[in-house]
């Protein structure tokens, strides 16, 4: 069940899509033994595809759309926020918009790509810092408490100054 309202980047929305799917799937690749036969791996997962539908109503129904359209076309990643789960850093990969006959509502189709984090050593993932990120606004991002944050990057000694570009280790 959702609960908080959805959002991406700085666009929250009205209210929840009526539909969320949530496409996650795994490399898989089968492995040869010679004379003892064959197992099957698992060699990570493909990026997850996130797609809502639903509408905006009301008098700022035309406006909220032409925002949406306005975000799409900006392009670039951002945080994709869905309510009980953990945020995902994705790119708007596509969008539409259009009305049904007698229906007052603007509706809307959108898909959302997931931009996996950097890896680094087994286990461990990376972001790449932009201009603004803090390890405070980096923790909220992520959803990692702050102190293993710090943990994880014993070299920043201070969290509201982090270096465009550096790496930020965020597991």
């Amino acid at each position: 069940m959702i609960h908080a309202l959805l959002r991406y980047k700085s666009f929250v929305f009205d209210k929840n899509p009526a539909e969320i799917t949530f496409k996650g799937e795994k490399l898989l690749s089968t492995e040869h033994i010679p004379f003892s036969g064959s197992f099957l791996r698992e060699n990570g997962a493909k990026p997850k595809i996130i797609k809502s539908s639903g509408s905006f109503s009301g008098e700022n129904r035309l406006n909220r759309s032409l925002e949406i359209q306005k975000l799409f076309d900006k392009g670039g990643e951002g945080m994709l926020f869905l309510s009980d789960l953990p945020p995902v850093n994705a790119v708007m990969s596509s969008l539409s918009v259009y009305e049904k006959s007698r229906s007052t509502d603007i509706f809307y189709d959108i898909e959302f790509y997931e931009v996996p984090a950097e890896k680094g050593e087994i286990g461990e993932k990376y972001i790449t810092a932009r201009e603004g990120d803090s390890l405070w606004s980096i923790s909220a991002k992520y959803d990692i408490d702050i102190e293993k944050l710090l943990e994880l990057n014993p070299l920043c000694i201070d969290p509201w100054d982090v270096s465009e570009g550096g790496k930020i280790r965020i597991s």
